[in-house]
């Protein structure tokens, strides 16, 4: 008879398999992520730190997006939950207080994250519209990751979709003028001052305009300067050669001109000294 043989190839449980990134051990409820505490400064030094202990832990994947959710009916659904949670209560732990209350309600790990690269962000030396694609870049893994409700209702009239989309814009577009540079606050105010917010795309335009002008403004400030430098300097050469000018020409004057003394304005030769007369010289008065 042919002996019963086992089948080998029985699919192991993902969540019970050490080298699986499902695989949460019991201690890992105690783990550490970090030693210190993020409250907002050093950014990048706490994300390396943090991408570190992720990676020891098998755990990276649920963070750079190449584990993502499975579909409600996926066995792995309730392996990746369990995940999820630990790496939720391992960045609430190593959170500041207040930031931590801040992300307590994200639905993923991934968005925590995400929400803090938004918080580090500033526009520093970028132009409006590099800044910008920054920011639009984290915003679309958000909603890859985590996208607004969508009402389902047959000849829906609440317009709930469009009031919940309307609402994410006005807190992005407000995220976006706070964190651009102090010389576009005047920009920055205008906008805020309308009701209704502009829509992003539109206030985008106008900052990209409002950037453009402030260029322009420069290349010709900083033009205007080397011609005003030299229009004074040409205005200088010729007041100084005018003095000199004055100078030497009452030197001349007194000391080579007729006297005009007691003559009006009657010209009278300079006075000479030639050989056996004194006085003044000679002309002919003949007509």
């Amino acid at each position: 008879m042919p002996e019963n043989t086992q089948n080998t190839n029985t699919q192991i449980d993902p969540a019970q398999d050490p080298s699986s990134p499902y695989y949460v051990h019991p201690s890992d409820s105690q783990y550490k992520l970090v030693n210190n505490q993020f409250n907002g400064s050093g950014y990048n030094d706490w994300k390396r730190s943090v991408i570190i202990g992720l990676s020891a832990k098998n755990k990276l994947g649920f963070i750079d997006g190449t584990i993502t959710k499975p579909s409600s009916t996926s066995p792995l659904l309730k392996a990746w939950t369990r995940c999820n949670s630990t790496l939720i209560a391992w960045f609430t732990q190593i959170l500041d207080v207040t930031i931590a209350r801040s992300v307590l309600y994200f639905e993923t790990a991934q968005e925590i994250c995400l929400q803090q690269q938004i918080a580090d962000l500033d526009q520093e030396s970028d132009s409006v519209s590099s800044f910008y694609t920054k920011l639009k870049m984290i915003w679309d893994d958000l909603d890859a990751h985590n996208p607004l409700p969508i009402c389902t209702c047959n000849n829906c009239t609440c317009d709930v979709t469009r009031k919940v989309l309307k609402m994410q814009e006005d807190q992005r577009l407000t995220l976006f003028l706070m964190k651009l540079r102090e010389e576009f606050k005047q920009a920055r105010g205008t906008i805020l001052m309308q009701h209704p917010l502009a829509s992003l795309s539109h206030a985008y335009r106008l900052l990209m305009q409002e950037e453009r002008h402030k260029e322009v403004y420069v290349v010709v400030h900083n033009n205007d300067e080397p011609m005003a430098f030299n229009a004074s300097n040409t205005k200088k050469r010729f007041y100084d050669q005018a003095s000199e000018s004055d100078k030497y020409g009452s030197s001349y004057n007194r000391s080579n001109i007729g006297d005009r003394s007691n003559t009006g304005d009657r010209y009278l030769p300079p006075r000479v000294s030639y050989q056996g007369n004194q006085g003044r010289r000679p002309f002919c008065n003949h007509l």
